[in-house]
């Protein structure tokens, strides 16, 4: 027994050596990894992906880093949005989503089963977004929080309305991307707004007529996906300023700019907000007055939107990047995706 552990002290030793050798293997391969060299592969990888369609996007990232020992953190990241223009030889200009940070970590246990699994954690928008994404043989899945986003700060969303916006937004995305294809996703999308506010009284609606700030509140959004369609179970606010609802559906497309939108919203300004100052009852009419609003008169679509109720009926159509907002002031027919 003695003997044995002469020897066991002996080789003891080189144990360490080769313990210690490896780990510093290890370490320096980690160091010195080209992540310079990654960047520059991954740029160039999703700009060969946007050859052929419709909506192009551009990549950019300021720098990529090492993290922890399966992760990477990259810093500066942006991506351009170029649609193609709504009428001919009308530019769009192109939507810039900015991301200060994205951790990521690999998780090597998933793997064993054959299962990437990734969790990530992104500063963006004034706010935080964290969650887990893995892929299998057969499918994809989404795991999202997103929590204090500034609404002004989220540009597809200001580039959607064309005006500034205020508040903040938090939410959860739970997909499953049966065969990794959009079209065959399943599963939920709920949104909510807090203090949510439309316009400064600065930025002008058409360019011709600049709204005021309107108090919406409270705006919740909750859907269901199945088969690649996000059903609209719930979308309004009855805010201090307006009272807005909004149903319908989206075909999801495996290039989220290109989904596709059939959805009906409604609106109506309050008599309050109406009645604010001589720029609301100009731009909306005075409650009860004769005078035509002026919201009526620059754009003749505004005026085929006016309900018998009082509200303003649209219907959103087509891709997401470039979808036509069409004056609807009838009853939205059932079943709109078929």
């Amino acid at each position: 027994m003695i003997e044995r552990l002469r020897r066991l002290r002996a080789f003891l030793p080189y144990l360490g050596y080769a313990i210690f050798y490896a780990v510093a293997f290890l370490l320096g391969c980690y160091l010195a990894f080209p992540y310079a060299k990654l960047k520059d592969r991954l740029i160039a990888e999703f700009a060969a992906q946007q050859k052929g369609k419709l909506t192009t996007q551009k990549l950019e990232i300021d720098e990529l880093e090492p993290y922890w020992f399966t992760g990477v953190r990259a810093r500066g990241v942006r991506l351009t949005i170029s649609s193609p223009p709504k009428l001919v030889g009308e530019e769009e200009p192109p939507t810039v989503i900015e991301i200060e940070e994205v951790r990521a970590r690999f998780s090597l246990l998933p793997k064993l089963i054959g299962k990437t699994q990734v969790n990530f954690f992104a500063r963006a928008f004034g706010g935080q977004l964290e969650g887990t994404f893995w892929d299998s043989s057969s499918a994809r899945h989404l795991d999202l929080e997103m929590s204090d986003l500034a609404v002004g700060r989220v540009e597809p969303l200001k580039a959607l309305l064309g005006l500034p916006m205020f508040g903040a937004m938090k939410g959860t995305v739970d997909l499953t991307f049966t065969d990794k294809r959009a079209s065959k996703a399943e599963g939920s999308i709920n949104i909510a707004f807090v203090d949510l506010a439309v316009g400064d009284g600065n930025a002008k609606i058409k360019g011709s007529l600049a709204l005021p700030k309107v108090q919406v509140g409270e705006l919740a959004l909750e859907t269901t996906v199945k088969d690649g369609i996000v059903t609209i179970s719930k979308f309004g606010a009855q805010g201090k300023d307006v009272d807005f609802a909004a149903d319908g559906t989206v075909r999801l497309k495996d290039q989220p700019t290109e989904s596709v939108t059939d959805i009906y919203l409604r609106f109506k300004v309050s008599d309050g907000y109406r009645n604010r100052n001589d720029v609301t009852r100009s731009i909306f009419g005075a409650p009860g007055g004769s005078v035509p609003a002026l919201i009526e008169l620059a754009d003749p679509k505004v005026k085929q939107s006016k309900r018998p109720d009082g509200f303003y009926g649209w219907h959103m159509i087509g891709m997401i990047s470039s979808a036509r907002f069409e004056p609807f002031a009838g009853t939205p027919p059932p079943n709109r995706l078929t």
